[in-house]
């Protein structure tokens, strides 16, 4: 049996900056929209979320991602309908898949819409 490989398609990822990343944890209330964690007010500073060097565990499981609904992987992207908030262990849950229910994106909170 022949063995099938995979081929790597390399895009280029889209960075959002430090400002727009605040503004998307804000305006979704600092909550995780698949599990309802909302992250603590006096760990919400951007030296405290951004640093590559935090360790202590609490601080990777429970801080939160800007999440493609649709992963990188199957050809997700940054668009406003395709990204909500995630806390860490959501995120590592979901990985390259897809959550199967309905879950708030950027473009809800903009519209100002419930799900």
């Amino acid at each position: 049996m022949a063995r099938q490989t995979k081929l790597k398609i390399d895009r280029p990822r889209k960075k959002l900056s430090l400002q727009m990343k605040l503004k998307i944890r804000e305006a979704f209330g600092w909550e995780c929209q698949y599990c309802g964690y909302v992250c603590p007010e006096d760990e919400r500073a951007p030296h405290l979320i951004y640093e590559a060097n935090l360790n202590h565990d609490y601080a990777k499981r429970q801080r939160l991602h800007i999440d493609r609904i649709v992963p990188c992987a199957q050809g997700g992207t940054y668009h406003f309908r395709n990204i909500t908030l995630a806390c860490g262990g959501c995120n590592r849950t979901k990985g390259s898949g897809t959550f199967t229910g309905r879950v708030r994106t950027f473009a809800d909170v903009l519209e100002g819409a419930d799900v």
